[in-house]
């Protein structure tokens, strides 16, 4: 979905992502929730895979997953932990789409 952002709107979208040895573990969530927010200001923030900053307003965020929340019996304590923590903008969105 991004790439077909960045297809359609070229001057209107711009890519930011960590340095690669950020890309995974808490390194990379930190860099999500403290950096990211920084260079966002005032735009927009599309974040395509489950998680997001805490405190960025202005965001669209894609929720591939929400089985272990609905079902959590169904999957394991970490990954229902995990998931209730990434997907904690659901209850507080303004909409929600299907």
């Amino acid at each position: 979905m991004h790439l077909e952002m960045l297809r359609r709107f070229p001057k209107q979208v711009e890519t930011v992502s960590p340095a690669q040895s950020l890309m995974s573990g808490v390194e990379g969530h930190l860099w999500e929730q403290f950096a990211l927010p920084s260079m966002t200001r005032d735009k927009v923030l599309f974040s395509p895979s489950n998680t997001r900053p805490l405190h960025v307003q202005r965001q669209v965020v894609t929720i591939h997953d929400v089985v272990p929340i609905d079902h959590p019996e169904g999957t394991s304590k970490n990954c229902h932990e995990q998931s209730i923590w990434e997907n904690n903008g659901v209850r507080t969105c303004r909409r929600l789409g299907k």
